[in-house]
C-alpha cells in the first residue's frame, strides 16, 4: 500500500512522498520481516536443493541467490549462508543504500522549494506564492520504474566523484530490493520488458559492479522472477518480456552498449552470457538478434554456452521458418560453415541453436540452404543439421561416433541434395569428399 502510494502522489506532495518513502516503505521493521523469512528458509538445506517453493513464493535455488545478496561479507555464497548477519543489519544496510537516491529524486534542490513544499503539506496558504506547481518543475508523479532508481542513479563522494565501493553497495541492494518487489504492486503492474532492460543497464555500471559473485546471484534470480511473473499474467510470458516491445527506453541504444561491455571486458561470464541471450530470441527485432549473436559467437569456439532453462527454452525455437535472405539465418549459416560455430563444442546451446534454425529452414522452404550445408560445411556439422528436429532434442545430440539416422520425413531431401551435390563437387575433392562422408554415415548409396 505504501508502495502504491508512492506511485500515486501528485506534483505538491513531495513532503508526503518523502514520508511515505523514509517511514513506511522502507522501515526498518519491514525490510527485517523480509530479511529474516528469506534467511530462514536457508535452515531447510534439503528442501533448497530440491527447488521447493515454500509460503513465501520463493523456491529453494532463488533463495540461494537472494542470500548471497543479502550478505554483507564479500565471500562467496557457502560463506553467506553461514555468516553471523542478522535480518536486522541486512535491513539496515538495504535502508543505508537504497534511500539516500530514492529521496534524491523527491528533494527540492532549493532552499525556497523546500519551503513551499513544507507550506503545502502544512496547508500554510499566506506562506505560499502559488497555489498550482509548474509541471515542468515537479518532481511527481514518479515514473513507472521509480524503484529502480538507486540502479543507476548515484551521489558523489567529497572529491565530486562517484565511489566505486558504493556503486557496488547500492547496486547490490537495490538489486535485493527488486528482488523482495518482485510480487509486490507497483512492481507488478510494470512490464517485465522494462524490469529485463534495468536489469540489462547494470551490466553498463561504471566499476563493473556485475563482477561480484553477490550481484551475478541477484541478476540470475531477478532474471528468473521476470519471467516467472510473466507468465502468471494475462499477456503470454513471450510477448511481454521481449526487448523489442519495450517504449520506456532506448533499447537499442542500451543493448549496443551491454554488447561492448560483453565482448571487452565479460570474457564470456556465464550470468551476463544468460542476460544477452535475450537479444537472441526468435521474435526479438532482427538487429537485436544480429548484434548478440555476433557478440556470443566471437568466443563460441572457445567458452561453450550453457542453455537457459527448459521453462523457457521455446523463446529460441524456430516458430517461423526464416526464408532466404534472412540475415540472421545467413549469419548461422557463414558461423557453422566457416566460422568460430565450426569449431565449437556441439554441446554448446548457441552451436545447437543455430544447426536448429539451420535445420528448420534447410528442410522447410529453403531447399538450396541444404545444398550449401552439405558442400561447405563440416560433414558432422552437415548430419547435426539433417538429424536435428527441435530444439528440446538438439540439447542431446549424439555422440559424433554414434550411428546417424535421419528422419523419415526428410530422408528424400536429404537425397535429392547429395544427389545434385556429388553434380556440383565433382571437380572439387574437398567437397566430394565431404559429400561421400555424410551419405556414408547415413547409409545412403551415392550413384
Amino acid at each position: 500500500l505504501a508502495a502504491c502510494t508512492l506511485s500515486w502522489l501528485q506534483p505538491g506532495d513531495e513532503v508526503a512522498a518523502r514520508a511515505v518513502l523514509s517511514t513506511f516503505l522502507l522501515r526498518n521493521s519491514w525490510l527485517e520481516r523480509a530479511a529474516a523469512a528469506i534467511i530462514h528458509q536457508t535452515d531447510g538445506a534439503t528442501a533448497s536443493d530440491a527447488g521447493v517453493t515454500d509460503s513465501t513464493g520463493v523456491s529453494g535455488a532463488a533463495t540461494s541467490a537472494v542470500i548471497s545478496a543479502i550478505s554483507l561479507s564479500p565471500t562467496t555464497a557457502v560463506a553467506a549462508a553461514t555468516a553471523t548477519t542478522t535480518a536486522a543489519d541486512a535491513a539496515s544496510s538495504i535502508r543505508a543504500s537504497v534511500l539516500p537516491p530514492l529521496l534524491q529524486s523527491l528533494g527540492q534542490r532549493r532552499k525556497t522549494e523546500q519551503a513551499q513544499a513544507q507550506a503545502r503539506a502544512d496547508v500554510d496558504v499566506l506562506a505560499l506564492t502559488a497555489l498550482r506547481l509548474n509541471a515542468a518543475n515537479a518532481v511527481l508523479p514518479l515514473p513507472a520504474d521509480w524503484i529502480a532508481t538507486p540502479t543507476f542513479q548515484f551521489g558523489l563522494d567529497a572529491s565530486g566523484k562517484v565511489d566505486e565501493g558504493h556503486i557496488l553497495q547500492q547496486v547490490l541492494h537495490a538489486l535485493q530490493l527488486f528482488v523482495l518487489s518482485l510480487r509486490l504492486s507497483p512492481v507488478k503492474w510494470l512490464t517485465r520488458s522494462r524490469l529485463l532492460c534495468r536489469g540489462l543497464h547494470v551490466f553498463t555500471l561504471p566499476g563493473a559492479p556485475w563482477r561480484d559473485a553477490r550481484v551475478a546471484a541477484t541478476l540470475r534470480h531477478l532474471l528468473e522472477g521476470c519471467f516467472a511473473e510473466a507468465a502468471g499474467t494475462d499477456a503470454p510470458a513471450v510477448t511481454s518480456t521481449l526487448l523489442g516491445r519495450e517504449r520506456g527506453c532506448d533499447v537499442a541504444s542500451l543493448l549496443e552498449r551491454v554488447l561492448l561491455t560483453y565482448s571487452a571486458e565479460s570474457f564470456g561470464d556465464e550470468t551476463m552470457t544468460q542476460w544477452v541471450l535475450l537479444a537472441l530470441r526468435t521474435f526479438e527485432p532482427e538487429q537485436f538478434r544480429l548484434s548478440a549473436f555476433a557478440a556470443l559467437d566471437e568466443l563460441s569456439h572457445k567458452r561453450a554456452v550453457s542453455p537457459p532453462p527448459l521453462s523457457r527454452l521455446h523463446q529460441w525455437e524456430a516458430a517461423r521458418v526464416a526464408g532466404e535472405g534472412d540475415k540472421v539465418l545467413d549469419a548461422f549459416e557463414q558461423s557453422l560453415c566457416r566460422g568460430n560455430l565450426a569449431k565449437a563444442d556441439r554441446c554448446s546451446f548457441l552451436y545447437v541453436l543455430a544447426v536448429h534454425h539451420v535445420a528448420s529452414s534447410a528442410f522447410g522452404s529453403c531447399r538450396g540452404l541444404l545444398q550449401r550445408i552439405l558442400l561447405n560445411a563440416a560433414p558432422q556439422v552437415s548430419c547435426d543439421v539433417c538429424m536435428q528436429e527441435g530444439l528440446h532434442a538438439g540439447l542431446h545430440l549424439p555422440p559424433a561416433s554414434a550411428v546417424n539416422q535421419i528422419p523419415a520425413a526428410r530422408k528424400e531431401l536429404l537425397d535429392a541434395a547429395l544427389a545434385d551435390g556429388l553434380l556440383c563437387a565433382k571437380d572439387d575433392p574437398h567437397r566430394l569428399s565431404c559429400i561421400q562422408e555424410v551419405a556414408e554415415r547415413f547409409g545412403i548409396r551415392l550413384s
